[in-house]
Formats: C-alpha cells, structure tokens, sequence
C-alpha cells in the first residue's frame, strides 16, 4: 500500500519519529513517502490509501499546518488514518494539558466521514521544548509502525 507520511516539525524530533515510523512501515513491504507538511503535493494526495499525520503539541494543540492539512482532506475518499504527536514530557502518557495534540487530530479525523482512524494515535516524550526524544521512545515509534503496518 502507498502511505504518506506527513509532519511538522520545530527541533526535529517530530521528523525523526515521522522517519522511524515510516522505516518500519516500509520494511513491511509498503511505498512509504515521507514528508513536511508545507511539502505536500496534494493533487497526489488520492494516490495514497493511508496517511500518517504527525504532529509537535502547540499550547495543547496541534499545529496549525496540520490541523489545515487535515481539513483539506475532504478531497479524499475511504483513506486510512492515523496519527501521533511530540510532547514535552517524562515518557509517560497520563492524558496531561500538554498531551493533547493527538485527541485533538482525532476529532478533527472523527468529523470527515472520508477518513477512517485505523488505530489510536501515539504520544512521543521529548525531553523539554526543544528535545532529544527521551530515551525508549524510538522503540515506542518502532512498535507503532508495526502496529500501522498490520493495520493497512
């Protein structure tokens, strides 16, 4: 399956988990493009059957890039969805203010009854504002890229 892989990112830490995902996905035999938000081509978005949405949490939210991309994608139809967020963090997802992002992208998803979520979103711990991702969190994209994969 063709699966686009879109993210913004500020520090990075948003595109190496972006990449880390998308490796694993591949690796499971699927096209897999990787790519910024302000890079997608959207006349190609209908070629792909799912997309990966990722985004940095922003004041409890995500950022306004992806919330537009995930507006303008009325244009597709029956497309496969997932998403995840970066957050500052201790690694452990306990549903705080500053973990929102994906709650918010999946019911952004929930209201376009073309897109359909095929799993739960993944929160990804980034040490601070600007990171490194803290350590183990790697493993936690890895085993969401599986989990993807399966799903397809």
């Amino acid at each position: 399956m063709k699966v686009l892989i879109v993210y913004e990112t500020k520090y990075g830490n948003t595109k190496k988990a972006a990449e880390t995902i998308g490796e694993v996905i591949k690796e499971a035999g699927n096209e897999v493009t990787v790519v910024k938000v302000d890079a997608v081509e959207m006349d190609s978005i209908k070629d792909y059957g799912a997309i990966v949405i990722g985004s940095p949490t922003y004041a409890s939210s995500q950022a306004k890039s992806i919330k537009k991309f995930i507006s303008s994608l009325s244009v597709v139809e029956d497309t496969k969805v997932v998403v995840f967020d970066t957050h500052s963090g201790d690694g452990i997802s306990t549903g705080g203010a500053m973990r929102r992002a994906v709650i918010k992208m999946e019911k952004q998803i929930h209201k376009n009854s073309n897109l359909q979520k095929i799993m739960n979103g993944l929160q990804v711990a980034v040490k601070g504002i600007k990171g490194p991702l803290i350590e183990g969190e790697l493993e936690k994209c890895k085993a969401f890229g599986e989990e993807i994969a399966k799903n397809l």
